[in-house]
């Protein structure tokens, strides 16, 4: 049994495996709390407005509580902006092995949950929201920077895991609240999480031997040595990993890291404009989108705009995990962004002037819009491990994931939220008056 798992076939598929794992589990925190955002308020505001139990059978004016809810997307978005910017060119952090980092992602995913669940203010609550981002980014950084040790078959694989954690984050946290759990108790149940994604880390991944080893009972292996920050590790036998060839890194200045960044701004831009657009849509024009009981399968506000967020994250998973089927060209990646420009200007018009007929129209281009943002995602990182150098590849891709994290983000959606959102429903408003008057003066 030992030497068919340590086999060429099963090396190949378990690390693809873990890959997979490591994308879904390394970003479900992160989707819980951005799932999660309205009740981690309302635990502490007992005053909170509940959400509809029942679809509407005339559309009314919605009341807009974007503020409160932006500082969750504050916290969730700029920890990992920081750490993406900031970690890739720390000199101190070649030191640090991934097996150290990998359980520094762990002891995030843990304490995020854990703050959350048993929060008594709004500032433990931020404090686990902020916990889950750092983690989330963090990850983010390693495993695709980890990758560059691997073939790009676990670009693809990382890329749909994560496309799978929006989609069953978004749905296992909603089915968890429906079926009866509070919010705290729901967190508490995701902590199986992170105790998988450690079991796949140090079982199921085949290490090559060029990464520093780390075993958890041993202080002295937590640091790489001085010596060597890219040594072989002597405890791995070359038979326990499939047969490819060693990529050492280059060690790399600061001016070095500059100028392998500055070529993958071309890549990264046409992402970072994905991501802002879509951030722009989900948690701005959608959240104010409503239909009534006879155009909207008779679902609650609350009910549309849940199925609107899994709809967009099932359309991200189907393109991120396109990646074995669909290879995107270069000039591809250029026109992404301007077709989600245009994504987002038909939300903002259907939010003022509600000319969609019904429901299922919108929920089709819900799904389009996440599949752009996923094969925007999965084809730009596959470039950026296909023509970066061997001996650069692993920084390369940690910067490279700075574009999804990019400080206007947060910025666009909250500042959508509390300028746009009273003058699309002042907007929504007058047309519906204008319509009852009208129809009145036809009926007289």
């Amino acid at each position: 049994m030992t030497s068919k798992w340590n086999s060429p076939k099963f090396l190949f598929w378990r690390n693809i495996v873990f890959f997979w794992i490591a994308g879904l589990a390394n970003n479900y925190a992160y989707v819980i709390m951005l799932s999660a955002a309205e009740d981690i308020l309302a635990k502490q505001d007992h005053t909170a407005i509940k959400a509809d139990e029942a679809c509407s059978p005339v559309l009314l004016k919605r009341k807009c509580s974007a503020t409160a809810v932006g500082f969750i997307l504050l916290a969730d978005i700029v920890p990992t902006f920081c750490i993406k910017i900031i970690w890739p060119f720390l000199k101190f952090a070649e030191r640090i092995p991934y097996g150290t980092r990998h359980a520094m992602i762990i002891a995030s995913q843990v304490l995020a949950y854990m703050l959350v669940a048993f929060s008594t203010s709004d500032v433990m609550s931020y404090a686990g929201v902020i916990f889950a981002a750092l983690g989330s980014g963090f990850g983010e950084i390693n495993f695709l920077a980890l990758g560059s040790f691997y073939p790009k078959s676990t670009v693809s694989a990382w890329s749909s895991g994560t496309g799978a954690a929006g989609l069953i984050g978004s749905l296992s946290y909603a089915g968890l609240t429906d079926a009866g759990l509070s919010p705290s108790a729901a967190c508490l149940v995701m902590l199986i999480i992170p105790i998988i994604f450690s079991i796949a880390y140090w079982f199921i991944l085949a290490k090559p031997p060029s990464l520093h080893q780390v075993t958890l009972s041993n202080i002295s292996t937590w640091l790489v040595p001085k010596d060597s920050t890219k040594s072989y590790n002597n405890s791995i036998e070359s038979s326990t990993t499939y047969d490819q060839k060693t990529m050492l890194q280059r060690n790399l200045s600061f001016k070095d890291k500059i100028k392998v960044t500055v070529p993958l701004l071309k890549f990264m831009i046409p992402l970072s404009l994905v991501y802002f657009f879509e951030y722009t849509i989900n948690q701005g024009a959608m959240s104010l989108i409503v239909f009534d009981c006879s155009h909207g399968f008779n679902l609650s506000k609350a009910s549309q705009y849940r199925w609107f967020q899994a709809l967009y994250q099932l359309g991200v998973f189907i393109a991120r995990s396109s990646l074995v089927i669909l290879t995107l060209p270069v000039w591809s990646l250029y026109l992404l962004p301007v077709i989600q420009m245009a994504n987002l200007a038909f939300f903002i018009n259907e939010a003022i002037f509600e000319f969609v007929p019904h429901i299922a129209i919108l929920m089709a281009i819900i799904i389009f819009e996440g599949l752009l943002g996923g094969l925007s995602y999965v084809n730009t990182f596959d470039k950026i491990h296909k023509l970066s150098a061997d001996d650069v590849r692993e920084f390369a891709m940690s910067i490279g994931t700075l574009a999804t994290n990019m400080p206007y983000y947060e910025g666009g959606p909250i500042e959508f939220g509390a300028n746009e959102r009273p003058k699309l429903n002042e907007a929504a408003e007058k047309k519906r008056s204008d319509e009852d008057a009208k129809k009145k003066r036809l009926d007289e």
